[in-house]
């Protein structure tokens, strides 16, 4: 089942665009999401106004160089 299947609303935006995170974001007990693309410094932005973000946005920071 696709996420958009599961609830009654589906919010749409620009996930770069942090006032449309931070209005998202209101009431959620965790933001989560699904790809590196969102700004790293919104997700800090995010979790500074008291926003449970996970994974937290330092995640995207780690790489791994050898293997």
């Amino acid at each position: 089942m696709s996420a958009v299947a599961a609830v009654s609303t589906s919010p749409v935006g620009d996930y770069k665009d942090l006032q449309t995170l931070v209005d998202f974001a209101q009431g959620l007990d965790v933001l989560t999401f699904d790809h590196e693309h969102v700004p790293t410094d919104h997700l800090r932005a995010l979790q500074e106004a008291g926003v449970n973000v996970q994974p937290g946005p330092d995640a995207w920071c780690t790489r791994r160089t050898s293997w």
